[in-house]
């Protein structure tokens, strides 16, 4: 079976959209990796095999949440992370066993 990985945006407080549903705030000075997708139904479903997080230097407060719940727990080991000038983090992360 293909390996599926997400790439997806953050704020600092868990949020992947404003309350209005903007992503205005999302950094576009460089390539990221950006994608639009939409996480929880994979993650819910247990069909994700990587996320890479990208986690932007902001507080929106409120708005989209990263993942909606509920769901099942999901162990995950820390593959790599990386951290821009912008102050943008990313993280790789695996799924440890079966599926995330």
């Amino acid at each position: 079976m293909a390996e599926v990985s997400l790439f997806i945006a953050a704020s600092l407080d868990g949020f992947t959209a404003d309350p209005e549903g903007g992503v205005g705030w999302l950094f576009t000075d460089e390539d990221y990796g950006y994608e639009a997708f939409f996480a929880s139904d994979f993650a819910r479903a247990g069909l994700i095999d990587e996320v890479v997080l990208s986690i932007h230097p902001v507080l929106l407060g409120g708005g989209a949440p990263l993942f909606e719940g509920p769901r099942p727990r999901q162990d995950l080991d820390l593959v790599d992370s990386r951290s821009y000038e912008s102050g943008l983090v990313q993280l790789t992360y695996r799924r440890k066993t079966g599926r995330v």
